[in-house]
């Protein structure tokens, strides 16, 4: 917005789709400075109606706007809910001046229908306003301040505090995305993400198109992106897999940081079953080795792997025995197996969501398990001998309510696990309710369980990044037909989480994965899925 005349500052304007939306849309408002950034206080400005934008003019006190908001009284609780037009001027630090119904003089200061035509002098500022009804008088209306009596629909936002979305851009596209996963090898970032195929939709008997007689099934890719988690060179190795198993997803584990590899860990379809499989690729991205880790005639899902120093642990769930195992297995770091396989669970239920950590000289292995009738999750963990996946004790128990908890993170925080989870509930008129449970591990076990409440809807997906000191949280949401993606820090005095972006779709079943400042998650469009990166100024 250009600045006023006698004045050089400059207005930014821009709808947050993050903020609720409910009948109401939020505008933000800043300073923008000499080099294009934006400087200086903040604010959000309501417009009530879907389709109700604001007008806005630059004067020499700061901001003019006319807008659409129920007249509230400035104290005590608001019983109005039709919204009407409402004059707001704003000072140079963007705080309310004044904030005024529209009323017409000429018939008792009656409410305009509508008002439109925002334009203001040296001293005031007029519009046009008219009335719902035919013929439509039409009004010319000196805006300006009568009162003190009416609640401003306006805002001041603590940028010093709030974390927002400061650059959201796709980095990779296919036409559906069931799982991705990122991983560094010294200073190569790489990309793994394995399409959504139905096992049980029928296949074409035609040959593939490397020629062979097995039909293509789910497609898992391996791309390269650039330092700061953007686009860069595509990988010169082909697709691991044209014949991958969407439920198994994808996991990466970078191995020895001298030998500069990579080991993907997947699930897919040999001679008609799915089976887990492991590929190892240079930091170059080429191909260096593979080999079928499986020959179960169960389904394969949650693939996940860990490198501990003088190999790998390759975990995956496993319904060969019936219920959904955890099973695990040890490889040296030329993919032969060291010992055998190993069965983690024995219990009646479904184990899912597995994830892998190493913790010392251990590894842990964290999942969702249903346990009773209900079928609720909760979140287990056992430890893993590093020397060959034999699990140590009993499985620990880390959730036991009455929410259905799922989707482990595990994530290092110093020298310390740290573990959190999702947890689906629902309020008195059963809506679902979405929250993150954190806590940190000392010996494999919880220190106490911190929760954010993550808003009103379906939780998605976790992922979590720690420093030494501290760490993030971020969380996918399904909530009336949009998917919202809400962040915080562990540890803070905060106890819910702030959303910071709002997009039109439900979720695709990817996750999320957060590296330092930076959140990546999958997004379904009409065009095709995409992994998008959006960056976080907390």
């Amino acid at each position: 917005m250009p600045p006023a005349r006698g004045t050089s500052r400059v207005y930014a304007v821009w709808e947050n789709v993050a903020a609720p939306a409910r009948g109401r849309r939020v505008f933000a408002v800043s300073t923008v400075g000499k080099d294009g950034r934006l400087v200086g206080p903040r604010a959000e400005l309501e417009a009530h109606g879907e389709h109700d934008l604001p007008e806005l003019v630059a004067t020499r006190r700061g901001l003019a706007a006319l807008t659409a908001a129920p007249p509230c009284p400035r104290e005590g609780p608001c019983t109005e809910s039709t919204a009407a037009p409402f004059f707001v001027e704003l000072d140079t630090l963007l705080a309310p001046l004044v904030a005024e119904p529209l009323r017409l003089e000429p018939i008792d200061g009656a409410s305009a229908d509508l008002a439109f035509g925002l334009g203001c002098t040296r001293r005031t500022c007029l519009a046009l306003g008219v009335l719902a009804q035919a013929p439509s008088p039409l009004f010319a209306t000196v805006l300006e301040g009568r009162s003190e009596s009416f609640r401003a629909p306006v805002r001041a936002v603590d940028t010093t505090r709030t974390p927002r979305v400061i650059e959201h851009e796709a980095i990779a596209a296919a036409e559906s995305i069931a799982d991705f996963a990122l991983a560094t090898v010294g200073e190569t970032a790489f990309l793994a993400h394995v399409t959504d195929v139905d096992p049980n939709a029928p296949v074409e008997p035609t040959p593939a198109p490397d020629g062979r007689p097995d039909p293509v099934r789910a497609r898992l890719s391996l791309d390269v992106l650039g330092a700061e988690l953007s686009p860069g060179a595509p990988a010169s190795a082909s697709p691991i897999s044209i014949r991958a198993h969407s439920f198994g997803g994808v996991a990466l584990a970078p191995g020895d940081p001298k030998r500069g590899e990579l080991l993907v860990a997947w699930a897919g379809v040999d001679a008609g079953r799915p089976q887990v499989f492991v590929t190892l690729v240079g930091k170059d991205g080429k191909r260096r080795a593979q080999r079928m880790l499986t020959r179960s005639k169960g389904d394969i899902g949650d693939v996940a792997a860990v490198w501990v120093n003088d190999g790998w642990i390759v975990g995956w769930v496993d319904t060969q025995s019936g219920d959904p195992e955890v099973y695990a297995a040890k490889l040296d770091p030329q993919l032969n197996r060291v010992g055998t396989e190993q069965a983690l669970t024995k219990t009646e239920g479904g184990a899912a969501d597995l994830v892998l950590a190493l913790d010392g000289t251990r590894v842990l292995a964290a999942y969702s398990e249903a346990r009773g009738p209900e079928g609720a999750g909760d979140i287990f963990g056992v430890s893993l001998r590093a020397k060959d996946a034999t699990p140590q004790g009993d499985p620990i128990r880390f959730s036991e309510t009455r929410a259905h908890s799922f989707s482990p993170v595990l994530a290092q925080k110093g020298e310390a696990l740290v573990l959190a989870w999702l947890e689906r509930s629902a309020d008195e008129a059963n809506t679902p309710l979405a929250s993150v449970a954190f806590t940190e591990l000392e010996g494999g076990a919880p220190r106490g369980v911190t929760t954010f409440a993550a808003g009103p809807g379906e939780p998605r997906a976790l992922g979590v990044t720690c420093t030494d000191a501290a760490c993030r949280l971020a969380a996918l949401v399904a909530h009336e037909g949009q998917t919202v993606l809400a962040v915080g820090a562990a540890g803070e005095t905060a106890t819910a989480l702030t959303s910071v972006l709002r997009l039109d779709g439900v979720p695709p079943p990817a996750g999320i994965v957060m590296q330092g400042d930076t959140v990546l998650f999958a997004r379904e469009t009409p065009e095709g899925a995409r992994i998008r990166r959006a960056r976080i100024a907390w």
